[in-house]
């Protein structure tokens, strides 16, 4: 079972566990970038049934040749989308390579990237195409806004503007790469600002802290890469996207989980270049996005 990230790779494990808890000498192991390599090694060498993993480090055991595929009955992709936006997908082109004909491939996702589902496809035979169609449109629950600040250099300065102005009691600020992050993270807390943060490198015990963190309201504004699978919050007032996501499919996938925290309202905070890449966005999906209107704080009232 590949899955982008080592807290749905822990959820994942905790749920076979119980699945299979009243099964004798059933054997799970969990293969992830922040375990020594050593001890990995040695677990796959006991041949365990089933192995959950990311794709890093799934591609590092079987190119050593400590994880066999030759018995092989069944590979599961999970949340492939975030195999896209967290650039693992050549690790799963190179370890497909290493997939022989006849094995089982389910792939599962809110979103199947065309990128991801390209690679796959040549392993299915008649493959089953199972789609549930959502009861009420994710793009319908929230409002969008964009705030064009023409230069790069002037989206700091309109995020603390905009969070000055507005009544707001827990926020979330999305950003696409970890140097983002960092520097969001660094100038919010000069600022004296209460802020955590995550990113896709983030160790499982700094990213359990932040979210307990941001949970209990010990920090109001949350800056991340994204939200892991799994994770979710209360209470947040507003979302802030300090970047635009790079690919469609990444934008709706952050919308939806927008929704998904309850939040009314989300403002992109864009540059020149991105404002044609929004506009390109809206032409293919059609969503409401307006520019901030002068009474926002009133709208958020509502």
């Amino acid at each position: 079972i590949l899955v982008p990230n080592r807290l749905i790779a822990s959820q994942m494990r905790e749920l076979i566990i119980n699945l299979g808890n009243k099964m004798n000498e059933f054997q799970i192991s969990v293969f992830i970038n922040d375990d020594k390599i050593e001890q990995q090694k040695e677990k796959a060498q006991n041949l365990p049934h089933i192995v959950v993993a990311t794709p890093g480090r799934a591609c590092k055991l079987i190119q050593s040749n400590f994880l066999k595929l030759d018995q092989l009955k069944m590979v599961c992709f999970d949340e492939v989308d975030e195999f896209v936006t967290r650039g693992s997908i050549n690790k799963v082109g190179q370890i497909l390579t290493n997939i022989r004909p006849g094995v089982q491939v389910l792939v599962f996702s809110t979103i199947i990237p065309t990128q991801f589902f390209s690679l796959v496809e040549p392993l299915m035979t008649d493959p089953v195409k199972i789609i549930v169609e959502e009861e009420e449109s994710y793009l319908d629950q929230i409002n969008q806004y964009f705030v064009n600040v023409g230069n790069e250099q002037n989206k700091f300065p309109t995020l603390i503007d905009l969070y000055g102005q507005l009544a707001i009691q827990k926020c979330i600020v999305f950003a696409n790469q970890k140097k983002d992050v960092d520097y969001l993270e660094n100038s919010l807390r000069i600022g004296n600002f209460e802020v955590c943060y995550f990113h896709n490198r983030l160790e499982q015990s700094k990213l359990e802290e932040t979210i307990n963190k941001f949970k209990n309201g010990a920090a109001r504004i949350l800056v991340s890469t994204d939200i892991p699978k799994g994770v979710s919050f209360s209470k947040i007032t507003l979302i802030f996207s300090y970047n635009l996501p790079p690919t469609i499919d990444s934008f709706l996938e952050r919308v939806k989980r927008s929704v998904a925290f309850g939040v009314k309202n989300i403002i992109h905070i864009c540059n020149e270049e991105e404002m044609k890449k929004l506009k390109k966005y809206m032409s293919q999906i059609h969503p409401k996005i307006e520019e901030l209107p002068v009474n926002f704080n009133e709208i958020m009232k509502q």
